[in-house]
């Protein structure tokens, strides 16, 4: 069971076990697993979730980003020593000792990462709030699908329906015995992209969590179906 250690000046250090099967959310609002009471934390700014042996952090759209180990992370599988920074807190990711660690497979596929420092980030973040403001006759920009496991490339969201499952006729084909013939789909819409589950016992998961009913997909969203991961994108036009 590997753990979170925390380090703060004004509190002595507290430890997070991180069970599989579990998440821990951070953020600035009490409702977290772990609280940071600081301005530059989003309400809920970061996740850690399991799949597998493996544990994962997830960056949630915060407005001022997570890093591991001093670069900027979008999604990233978590190694033993890594030190996570949000806000003014650090942490560091371990396993206990003698404890099955995951293999380091294929580690680029898995990682959504940025090399850039906070002041660097901040910076592209305000340039790309201008942009915004001077753009607002452009057309909306396209949805892709990016693998991060179970194929290569992406798959641009061109149409207003995409079809996820085993079907051959299926605009993304997704293999496993449980997988329905159309196991979700993806609809486009004026205010962006939804994502409905459809048929078959392994249900879509979006950011590790079972897909229930029809949610708006927001950028870099982390979907799973089958043998299948792939992470959802805007491309500008």
């Amino acid at each position: 069971m590997p753990k979170l250690t925390l380090q703060t000046d004004a509190d002595p250090q507290k430890e997070y076990f991180l069970e599989k099967g579990t998440s821990l959310s951070i953020g600035r609002q009490e409702d977290n697993d772990i609280v940071i009471p600081d301005a530059s934390v989003s309400r809920h700014h970061a996740g850690i979730e399991s799949d597998g042996n493996a544990f994962y952090l997830t960056d949630y759209q915060s407005r001022n980003g997570s890093f591991v180990n001093g670069q900027l992370v979008i999604f990233r599988k978590l190694a033993h020593g890594d030190v996570i920074t949000i806000g003014n807190q650090t942490m560091t990711f371990s396993y206990l000792k003698g404890e099955e660690r995951p293999q380091d497979e294929a580690q680029e596929s898995f990682n959504m990462t940025m090399a850039m420092d906070t002041r660097d980030h901040r910076s592209l973040l305000a340039r790309g709030v201008a942009q915004l403001v001077s753009d607002t006759e452009r057309p909306a920009p396209t949805g892709v699908l990016a693998y991060i496991s179970g194929g290569t490339g992406e798959v641009v969201l061109d149409k207003d329906r995409i079809r996820i499952g085993k079907d051959p006729d299926s605009d993304i084909v997704v293999r496993g015995m449980l997988v329905g013939k159309t196991a979700a789909e993806i609809f486009r819409r004026d205010e962006g992209y939804v994502i409905r589950p459809g048929e078959g016992l392994a249900k879509p998961k979006v950011n590790f969590a079972t897909l229930k009913g029809e949610v708006q997909l927001n950028e870099f969203d982390v979907i799973d179906i089958g043998s299948v991961r792939l992470q959802f994108q805007y491309q500008n036009p």
